[in-house]
Order: structure tokens, then sequence, then C-alpha cells
């Protein structure tokens, strides 16, 4: 059994706090260990399942499925299937607990503290919301194996946006391969132009709402993570012509059992 997980070893000053609070952490996962999940990362049969991809378009294949798959190696198995425990979980609340309370008062609206939330699989995809699996735990946890596309016209995967309201938290770890020479494709990290907050959008913003602050390299061993919030808006930048796919795992958490069935509401622009 290894054991890796990447925030454990983390502490508060470690979270950046603009232009929203985040980690940006590079060498994530010990050297030896990260080169042999590269190494055996799945294949582009098993995540893009398809002879004709679209132009640098997002394809993924979450934990539910890769959980059962013979094809995924057994320290991949272990390795991923930490992201969804519930050791992981209390992580995310030893260090941005504070910034959770801050945002949704969670341990106010379920009536107990953040650490004794119960978790689940997330089951379905991202329709499955009003399964009855995924109101099984408090929190429904998955971990995805993603790939971008290669790209035949130079193009962004995704602008700026905000991921959906029932997300409660996110996590990059980006599986670059060595033999990409492709340019641009790091995660951007926006703040709205003005100081409040636009009404009526949509999760995706178009350029106008939004400016640049930082950039992510999109770097082989780099873990990023942040807390979803009405101000958490990313995006990725443009990426050169390429015939090499853009790996990474994608680690999220919603709250599908929540009330109000989402924490923010992007139509009025404020917290639910």
């Amino acid at each position: 059994m290894i054991n890796s997980n990447i925030l454990s070893k983390l502490t508060k000053a470690d979270i950046i706090a603009e232009p929203f609070p985040h980690l940006a952490i590079k060498n994530a996962v010990e050297p030896e260990l990260f080169e042999t999940l590269s190494r055996t990362f799945p294949s582009e049969n098993l995540v893009i399942r398809t002879d004709k991809p679209e132009n640098n378009t997002l394809y993924l294949y979450p934990w539910r499925d890769a959980q059962e798959e013979d094809r995924l190696t057994t320290l991949w198995k272990e390795f991923a299937g930490q992201f969804t425990s519930r050791a992981f979980f209390l992580e995310i609340v030893r260090l941005f607990g504070d910034r959770i309370e801050e945002l949704f008062h969670l341990s106010q609206i379920y009536n107990k503290p953040l650490e004794q939330f119960t978790i689940g699989l997330r089951k379905g995809g991202r329709w499955g919301t009003h399964l009855p699996e995924n109101h099984e735990g408090d929190v429904t946890m998955d971990t995805q194996f993603c790939m971008n596309s290669p790209v035949t016209a130079p193009s962004r995967v995704r602008g700026p946006h905000l991921d959906n309201g029932r997300k409660l938290y996110a996590g990059l770890l980006y599986f670059r391969q060595p033999h990409d020479d492709s340019t641009g494709s790091d995660l951007m990290l926006y703040r709205y132009r003005s100081t409040r907050v636009p009404t009526g959008v949509d999760y995706d913003l178009d350029d106008r709402h939004v400016e640049h602050v930082k950039s992510v390299e999109y770097r082989a061993n780099t873990f990023v993570f942040w807390i979803n919030s009405l101000h958490a808006l990313h995006g990725v930048s443009p990426r050169s012509k390429t015939n090499v796919t853009r790996r990474f795992l994608n680690v999220i958490g919603e709250l599908n059992t929540h009330p109000s069935g989402v924490l923010f509401d992007t139509k009025r622009g404020q917290y639910a």
C-alpha cells in the first residue's frame, strides 16, 4: 500500500491567497512514483474511446469505471483511490476548513462539524446529480483520468469559467508527457474586472468580464487545488498544434445534498 497523500505534507502557509485561495505545488508526488504512474497512465483507448476525437476537447474516465478496469495497474488503483478517501477529505478540511466555513457555513447548515461529514463515490457522470447513489454521503467524491485531445487548430480547451455550483473543491495533477513540445495549455487564474460579481452570467464568462492574474504552467507533477466559489475563476490558455494529448488527473468533491441544491448561484451572483 502506497502512502502519498499529496496534501498531508502541506500547511496553511502553502495556500496562495490571490486571486482566490489555492495551492500550486511543484513535484507534488515522489519522483520515482510519479515516473511509474506517468508511464502507466491509462491509454487513449480507455480515456478518449473514439477514433475521431474533436479538436482540443476534454475526454475523461471516471473513477467509478476505472476502479474496475483490468488494464489499470494496481499501483494506479491505490494511488487514484486515495483521492476519494475520507483521509483525503480530512486533509482538505485541515487546510481549507476555515475558508469553507467562511464561504458556505456548512457546519451550521448540516448541524455538524466538517470533520463529521460523510463521503460517497460519485456515480452517473456530470448528469447524475439526482441519482440516489449521489446522495448517500454528504460529499460526493470522484477521481477522473482526463485527456485533452490533440490540437489540429490552435485553440483553448475552455476559456474563463466557474465550475458548477454544486462542486465544493477541485484539484488537478498534471501528467505532461516527456515528448510534449507544444506551447500553452497553462491554467489561467482570473479575477472579475468589476469589484462586483456580475449577475446573469452562466458558468462560462466572456473575457471582457475578467482579467488574468496568474498562470500555473502545465508541467509534469504539478498539483493545483482550490475551493470552488463565485470567485474561483479559471481557464486554460491556447495550445499550439500537436499530436500529443494533454493529460491530468481531476479530483473533485460535490455537495449534492445541500438544501439549496447549489453552493452558489451564478445567475444571481450570490451564495445560496
